[in-house]
């Protein structure tokens, strides 16, 4: 996250399967209903995401999730909204140097979120700390919804199309 060089990680390392699904379930969809007002406040109040962040995020967590899907639409919707390729690229390859610092961040706690198995990470990466509690509390909430969504999207692909979304 703080280093720029690094290459974005695939989640998870095996291919999706029911009981990868099951699993995911169990561990995510309980933190999301009794953290509900995490997620639902996120959506509202002076310090709310703003949709260009959770674009930056939704980008990055396609692209660690490897769902062609997503990476289809909302590398779309960012270009409808006018993001630039050079942002759009920094977004898909986790380099958050060539984004704003506030969506850096954002992009860059959903990553980490993810990577953790939607666990709060022990230690929030340096450029995060800019994003106040709640809003990293928002974001882990809707990661989590991301990883329970992914989890029954993608047990029904191909393992050969997700690793081809992976590698572009």
């Amino acid at each position: 996250m703080d280093n720029d060089s690094r290459h974005v990680r695939a989640w998870p390392a095996q291919p999706y399967t029911t009981l990868q699904l099951v699993r995911t379930m169990k561990r995510q969809a309980p933190p999301v209903l009794r953290n509900f007002h995490a997620l639902a406040g996120g959506f509202r109040g002076d310090d709310r995401l703003t949709a260009d962040q959770r674009l930056a995020m939704q980008i990055r967590l396609a692209k660690i999730m490897g769902c062609p899907v997503c990476l289809w639409i909302f590398p779309r919707l960012a270009h409808r909204r006018g993001m630039a390729e050079q942002q759009l690229r920094a977004c898909l390859d986790g380099v958050g140097s060539a984004l704003e610092a506030e969506t850096a961040a954002v992009a860059d706690w959903a990553e980490a979120v993810l990577l953790g198995d939607g666990a709060t990470p022990p230690v929030i990466p340096s450029r995060c700390a800019i994003l106040n509690d709640r809003q990293r509390a928002h974001i882990q909430a809707m990661t989590r919804v991301e990883m329970c969504v992914h989890s029954v999207g993608l047990a029904f692909l191909p393992n050969a199309m997700i690793e081809r979304s992976r590698s572009r």
